[in-house]
C-alpha cells in the first residue's frame, strides 16, 4: 500500500514539472498584428490587439495620436485629421515590465492644401492717424506677402491664421497699397489697404480764394462766387437768369494714388438740373444728380486709375424754368 502511495506522489510531481515546463512565460505579453499601420488624412481609430496577463503602458510620441480603451485584450489609437500638406508618422511604444518594448509606427496621408479667407478680409481701411489691423484667414500652407509699390504697411505676427498690418500717420493725401499673399501652390490673393490722408486733395474747394484752381466752360458768365450764410459759394450770375444755359466748373487732379474715393459737395437751390461730375484719366464721365432744396451734402463714389482725374459740377437751365444754386465744400477723399 505504501508503495502505491509513493508512486502516486511521484506521478503527481512529474506532471506538475511537465506542466510548468510547457507554460512559456513569453506568452504573458504579446502585441499582435502589424508593427506598421497607416491611415488616411481624415484620421480615425486603429485597433491594436493585445494578449497579456501583466500590466502594460502605451506611450504616444505626438499629440495627434492618442490612446483609448486600454485593457487586457488591446487598445485603440485615435488619429486626428491631418491638416498639413505633408504626410506624417509617429511612434507608439507598448511596454511591460520584464519584456522588450514593442514600437508601432503610425503613418498618415497628407492633407489637402487650403487657404480660406472671407471677402471682407481683402480690404482694410485706416484713418490718417494710422494703427494696426489683423487680416484673418485659415490655411495649412506656407505663404509669403509681397508689398505693393510705395509700400507704407508693416507686416508682423505672420501665422497660419493671419497677420497684422500696421500703418503710420499719413499727413499726405489719401493712399493705398495692394498686398499680395502668395500661398504655395495656390493662386495669389490681393489685400487692398487704404489710408485717409491729412492733406486736402482738392484746392480751394470752399471757394475762399474765388475761383482759383477751377476752370469754367460752356455758357459764358454762368458762375460767380458769393456769400451764402456762413459759406463762400459758387452761384448763378444774374447775367444768365433769362437765358438757356449749360456750363461746367471743373478742377483737374493729378499725382494721387489709384483707388476708390468719394467726391462730395454741399449744395442748395431750386429746380433739378445740377450734377456732380467725375472725369477719369481717359475722359470717361460719370455723374451724380443733385436734387436741389435746402443746403445738403451730396456725394458719389469714384474710381481713380492712373493717378489723375477731373471733378466738379455741371448745370443746365432754361429761361422759362430757371435754376439757381449755391455749391461749396468740394472734397475728394
Amino acid at each position: 500500500m505504501k508503495t502505491i502511495f509513493n508512486i502516486s506522489v511521484f506521478a503527481a510531481i512529474l506532471c506538475l514539472f511537465i506542466s510548468c515546463k510547457d507554460d512559456d512565460p513569453s506568452d504573458a505579453f504579446i502585441v499582435r498584428g502589424e508593427n506598421e499601420v497607416s491611415i488616411s488624412k481624415d484620421g480615425g481609430t486603429i485597433s491594436i490587439p493585445i494578449s497579456t496577463t501583466v500590466a502594460y503602458s502605451v506611450t504616444p510620441a505626438d499629440p495627434w495620436c492618442t490612446v483609448s480603451g486600454k485593457n487586457a485584450i488591446g487598445f485603440d489609437i485615435i488619429v486626428e485629421f491631418n491638416e498639413s500638406v505633408e504626410p506624417r508618422s509617429t511612434n507608439i511604444v507598448v511596454a511591460a515590465p520584464d519584456f522588450d518594448p514593442v514600437t508601432i509606427v503610425v503613418t498618415q496621408d497628407k492633407g489637402v492644401p487650403f487657404f480660406n479667407i472671407e471677402d471682407g478680409q481683402k480690404r482694410k481701411s485706416f484713418a490718417k492717424e494710422g494703427g494696426a489691423q489683423t487680416v484673418t484667414f485659415n490655411t495649412n500652407l506656407e505663404y509669403t506677402i509681397e508689398p505693393g509699390s510705395g509700400s507704407f504697411c508693416t507686416i508682423s505676427e505672420k501665422g497660419k491664421n493671419g497677420f497684422k498690418i500696421t500703418t503710420p500717420v499719413n499727413d499726405d493725401v489719401k493712399r493705398n497699397e495692394t498686398l499680395t499673399i502668395k500661398p504655395a501652390g495656390l493662386p495669389d490673393i490681393n489685400i487692398l489697404v487704404t489710408q485717409s490722408g491729412g492733406a486736402v486733395i482738392l484746392k480751394n474747394g470752399d471757394f475762399t480764394s474765388g475761383m482759383d484752381n477751377w476752370v469754367a466752360s460752356g455758357t459764358p458768365n454762368t458762375f460767380e462766387v458769393t456769400t451764402y450764410g456762413a459759406f463762400k459759394t459758387v452761384s448763378r450770375t444774374w447775367a444768365v437768369r433769362l437765358t438757356d444755359f449749360e456750363a461746367r466748373l471743373i478742377q483737374e487732379v493729378t499725382g494721387i494714388s489709384d483707388g476708390t474715393y468719394v467726391l462730395s459737395a454741399d449744395v442748395s437751390g431750386g429746380a433739378n438740373d445740377l450734377h456732380l461730375i467725375f472725369i477719369d484719366k481717359d475722359g470717361i464721365e460719370s455723374m451724380q444728380e443733385v436734387k436741389l432744396g435746402g443746403m445738403s451734402t451730396f456725394s458719389m463714389p469714384v474710381e481713380v486709375v492712373g493717378g489723375e482725374c477731373s471733378v466738379g459740377f455741371r448745370v443746365k437751365g432754361y429761361k422759362d424754368v430757371g435754376l439757381y444754386w449755391n455749391i461749396t465744400n468740394f472734397k475728394l477723399e
